[in-house]
């Protein structure tokens, strides 16, 4: 410590004329920018972007550059499958096999036949299931590398903001560097995702082989080979197989064959594994979500529909034996092994990503159901201690609440009981049933479910506007003439009428769900004159009676405290130093209770004789 001391006092001038240059520098800086911004605000042609544009067009280039590499990779890996498939399933050499050898017997003749015909139908649902397979498993780690990455940049973003060794470091490193860095991925997280592509195309892969040839050979083996077929039949045989398949994983869709059951922590050898195996968790979940079992399903069946295209071009839709009909099957693998699934539909390949957007997203959107649902309760207890709202509660619906409601998919008879936690009654007027019914067709849909509920006594005769209507029954129910109401309505006229008025809740539907508005300032200030009759009616009482006069406990003096104090010992008595009362004494009392008990004992003896 004292070498640093004796250091920094040898070189203070030199540390101090460094700080005053960095400043210095750091001050010009700052005048350049701030004149070349109101340049650049004095000449109307030139725009300057927000950072939130710059943040979002960053985003983009990183999703795009992400994908674009994905398109690759999926190309080359399907190159290698392709040839996986030929080598599990070779047909070829059994054809070559039947062409070219003459002493095989008639019975080793069909036998070769017979496996032609399953691993003709077997490598056709190959490519249909494991195309598709790979390109959604890669657009999903890709999507999830991409997410993570732009994270990173918002983190990045925010520390660095304002801070002088960012600033300092734009000397050092150009900006183009820094954001190389930044949209650099995490190493450990491209590891994992490639520990899954290997193991599929390791494992998972040969398990698919081998469920996918006994399927097969459990379709085709009834078939003859001098039976007639068309293409319509081969189709039928294609989508049992395609279903008995689906059906063999369940809702897992194929994600056992992708997320390999091992250790992270060992695998990386690093202690904390939780976000690793968190985004491990979401590639799982986001494979056998529902999205994407359907995503997978739609690619097979282009490509079952493609392979009976290529058949019926080839044989006009006619009958033919299927003996004719599996050099056609196998003959249509090579063109059906080149279609890319991603260019074959790639509007539908942009789901996948949106779709684990949504995955995503699932925690936040829980956390602002749980706010939403305290928000409520918050609302509902100013309104239950203060004005009087009791359970069950009573809902007063207009034509606007049920029309957003239906726009929104809002079901009212489950959403509004959980939204408030309390049994919930809903009613509407004969007011807002009429006005529905003249405004006609375009809200026959909040006619219906206006129609649905009970219909609260309202003594307008004729009619009134609903609006009119709500806003007089709010006042009735305010001065207790009517049940405590919420009202429910889109209408802001009548929202701010209410409101005014004070000592009535309003909700209405928004973020695609149903929202208590806050009370407003008149229930408030109506709120606060209640507390403020209670104070006026105490100090009433204290003028009329007086102040109840409390007597004050007198505080003495205290003792010790009796748990922290050794116990007393008994004091040595006579000369052999036995505590307590001498021995004589206690041979006195014995004696004097056993004279005691022999005359109670002849007593009786007496008495008995």
């Amino acid at each position: 410590m004292s070498s640093v001391w004796e250091f920094l006092k040898r070189h203070r001038g030199k540390i101090a004329t460094a700080g005053v240059i960095i400043g210095g520098v750091y001050g010009v800086k700052k005048a350049i920018e701030l004149n070349a911004l109101e340049q650049l605000k004095g000449n109307h042609s030139v725009t300057i972007e927000p950072d939130e544009k710059l943040s979002k067009s960053r985003k983009h280039f990183i999703f795009d550059s992400h994908q674009q590499s994905c398109d690759k990779q999926v190309q080359l890996v399907l190159n290698d499958v392709k040839s996986l498939i030929q080598a599990h399933f070779n047909v070829e050499e059994l054809v070559d096999r039947l062409k070219n050898s003459d002493e095989l017997s008639a019975v080793e003749k069909v036998h070769i036949w017979e496996e032609i015909k399953v691993k003709s139908f077997a490598r056709i649902l190959a490519v249909a299931f494991i195309y598709p397979l790979i390109a959604v498993v890669f657009k999903t780690q890709k999507s999830i590398i991409c997410r993570e990455n732009c994270k990173r940049y918002e983190n990045n973003s925010q520390n660095s903001k304002n801070s002088f060794l960012s600033y300092a470091s734009s000397y050092i490193w150009r900006e183009d560097d820094r954001s190389k860095v930044e949209a650099a991925p995490d190493p450990k997280i491209q590891q994992l995702f490639l520990n899954c592509t290997q193991f599929f195309t390791t494992s998972g892969i040969n398990q698919l082989f081998d469920r996918i040839q006994r399927v097969s050979k459990e379709l085709v083996s009834s078939l003859l080979l001098n039976k007639p077929v068309s293409p319509e039949d081969i189709k039928f045989l294609l989508d049992k197989a395609k279903t008995k398949i689906q059906g063999l994983y369940g809702s897992k869709n194929f994600a056992d064959l992708v997320v390999p059951q091992r250790n992270i922590q060992g695998s990386f050898n690093v202690v904390n594994t939780v976000h690793l195996e968190t985004l491990l968790t979401n590639f799982s979940d986001m494979l056998q979500s529902q999205s994407c079992g359907q995503l997978i399903s739609n690619f097979t069946q282009q490509y079952l529909d493609h392979t009976k295209e290529l058949i019926s071009g080839d044989l006009n839709d006619k009958q033919v034996p299927l003996a004719k009909l599996l050099p056609v099957l196998t003959d249509s693998f090579s063109d059906l092994s080149k279609t890319n699934p991603l260019n074959a539909s790639r509007t539908e390949a942009l789901e996948i990503c949106c779709s684990f957007n949504k995955l995503y997203a699932r925690e936040t959107e829980s956390k602002m159901k749980i706010k939403r649902y305290k928000r409520a309760q918050r609302i509902l207890t100013f309104f239950r201690y203060n004005f009087g709202y009791a359970p069950p509660f009573t809902v007063l619906l207009d034509g606007t609440f049920c029309q957003a409601a239906l726009q929104n998919k809002v079901n009212l008879r489950e959403q509004m009981p959980k939204y408030m936690a309390e049994e919930t009654e809903m009613v509407t007027s004969s007011c807002v049933i009429n006005e529905l019914e003249k405004l006609g067709s375009d809200v026959y849909g909040a006619l219906v479910i206006c129609k649905q509920f009970d219909i609260a006594p309202c003594p307008h005769h004729p009619h009134r506007t609903a609006a009119d209507c709500l806003a007089h029954l709010a006042r009735r129910s305010k001065k207790g003439k009517a049940p405590k109401y919420f009202i429910a309505t889109q209408d802001e006229q009548l929202i701010a009428k209410i409101k005014e008025m004070g000592g009535v809740p309003t909700m209405s539907v928004k973020f695609n769900g149903i929202l208590l508005d806050k009370p407003s300032e008149s229930s408030i200030k109506q709120a606060d004159k209640s507390y403020d009759e209670i104070e006026k009616v105490k100090e009433l009482k204290k003028a009329i009676i007086g102040e109840p006069q409390i007597k004050k406990k007198k505080k003495g003096p205290k003792g010790p405290n009796p748990l922290s104090c050794k116990k007393k010992k008994p004091k040595p008595i006579g000369n052999n130093g036995a505590f307590g009362k001498s021995m004589n004494n206690n041979d006195e009392n014995t004696k004097k209770k056993r004279k005691r008990r022999k005359e109670k004992s002849l007593s009786k003896k007496n008495i008995e004789s």
